[in-house]
């Protein structure tokens, strides 16, 4: 917020610590895993850990909103507002 200077919302920004080839970047990885039928379990895995970092900040007091980018493959997934909605309560 430019008035107060405060912060009020976060994107997630998904990137893979390779032991081998250090950071790798997402236009590195989501192609293959959408073409592999992986891109629901990576946007899981940073939906869980968005929503868990959510929590943190919430319990420390900092009402952020949490942005996290979802791939075509899921936005056409019909169960997809539910997996959000039972992800989000079960990270509280």
């Amino acid at each position: 917020c430019l008035s107060s200077g405060k912060p009020k919302g976060v994107e997630t920004l998904v990137r893979w610590q390779h032991p081998d080839d250090g950071l790798v970047y997402p236009d590195q990885f989501i192609a293959t895993a959408e073409a592999a039928g992986l891109i629901s379990e990576v946007t899981l895995c940073v939906l869980d850990a968005a929503l868990k970092q959510a929590r943190r900040w919430s319990d420390a007091g900092l009402d952020l909103s949490v942005a996290i980018n979802v791939s075509m493959d899921d936005l056409s997934a019909l169960d997809l507002p539910e997996t959000v909605a039972r992800e989000a309560d079960r990270a509280g």
